[in-house]
């Protein structure tokens, strides 16, 4: 735009004696006036697109980051997985140890004749004998 504003100002130099000198004034602070916007709004532009490329860069920055806990998250489900897995196997590993844990205590040879003996020859009270009748006599 810059250059624009050099041959317009070319252009009223060029026809400078043919026109009013207020309206050439006129035209000159219009474009002047013009051209100060211009810088300006160049600037702001400017400023914009470093902001939008600043923010592009981020923006590039976050998405890596996604991904690299995307990969962890992914890796952890597995290691999880795996886990589980393993820990499956173990719980039927300590099952399997409980019951044959078990099958040693069957092979254990107990010899229960003796109490039976015992048993037989000793009477059993009964529960009156235990307890009482109930009566409130009996307690005194």
């Amino acid at each position: 735009m810059a250059s624009n504003h050099i041959k317009i100002i070319n252009l009223l130099d060029e026809i400078k004696q043919q026109i009013p000198e207020g309206i050439y004034l006129q035209l000159c602070n219009e474009l002047k006036e013009n051209k100060e916007n211009y810088d300006e709004l160049s600037s702001i532009i400017s400023d914009v697109m470093n902001d939008n490329l600043n923010l592009e860069r981020k923006c590039s920055d976050v998405r890596l980051e996604v991904m690299k806990l995307d990969r962890e998250n992914i890796n952890l489900k597995h290691t999880n997985s795996k886990l589980r897995i393993e820990n499956m196997k173990l719980r039927q590993d300590i099952d399997v140890s409980i019951f044959e844990d078990m099958s040693d205590i069957s092979d254990i040879e107990i010899d229960d004749s003796s109490d039976d003996e015992v048993m037989k020859s000793k009477k059993l009270p009964t529960a009156r004998e235990l307890f009482g009748s109930g009566d409130s006599s009996d307690d005194e």
